[in-house]
Order: C-alpha cells, then sequence, then structure tokens
C-alpha cells in the first residue's frame, strides 16, 4: 500500500496535488447525471479546499460509498486519508461559495446560487 508522500509516482502526484491546493485552494466540482446533450442536470459548485485530517469526518463517505457502489468503493479511513487495496488518497472538504445549475432538455434552464453566509 502506497502512502502519500511516497516515492513512487503515485506519492509525487500527490504531494504535488496537495502543495498546489495549499497555495490555490479555490476549486471547482462538476457532475452531471447523464452524458446527453439533451437531457439531464448539471451541477457545477465553486469553493476552497480544506485537507481533513480528522478520522470522523471521512467515515460518512466512506460508508455511503460502499453502500451505493459496491465492494469495489469499500475504502478504510486510517491516518486521515482514504485507505484501499489499490492504495491511499488523501482527503479534502470544498466549503461551497456559489453552485450553478443547468438544465439540459425542454426546457432548457439555469440557476446560480450564492452560497457565502
Amino acid at each position: 500500500m502506497t502512502r502519500p508522500g511516497a516515492g513512487d509516482e503515485y506519492g509525487r502526484r500527490a504531494r504535488s496535488m496537495a502543495r498546489n491546493l495549499r497555495a490555490y485552494p479555490h476549486v471547482v466540482l462538476t457532475t452531471g447525471s447523464t452524458n446527453s446533450l439533451s437531457e439531464g442536470d448539471d451541477v457545477v459548485v465553486e469553493g476552497e479546499a480544506v485537507r481533513v485530517t480528522d478520522e470522523a469526518t471521512p467515515r460518512t463517505p466512506v460508508r455511503l460509498w460502499s453502500g451505493e457502489y459496491g465492494e469495489d468503493w469499500t475504502f478504510g479511513v486510517r491516518d486521515g486519508v482514504f485507505a484501499h487495496t489499490a492504495g491511499e488518497a488523501l482527503v479534502f472538504r470544498v466549503a461551497p461559495r456559489k453552485a450553478f445549475g443547468f438544465h439540459r432538455g425542454e426546457p432548457y434552464g439555469q440557476t446560480r446560487w450564492s452560497l457565502t453566509g
């Protein structure tokens, strides 16, 4: 199992990503309900990424992913990282500032939410 910071390629990429997120924490997350151009919904969330190091916070997504996606998405939590047979991954939380929603299909639509507060 590979720890972030190890000497392999994954370790180099993980260190680089963590360094970039510390220096430039503004991120954009995107998701969509389909790959179709004529139906579905897309959501874009802008916010600040913050490294999570406690043991409790990552346990909720671990439980949800395992229930939703099965054995391939079964992760443990150890030392504040997601642990899997394929390796380990750093955990970040994104505090949303803005979000955009787009509906594809009749009627097409979009909206924006401001989440600062």
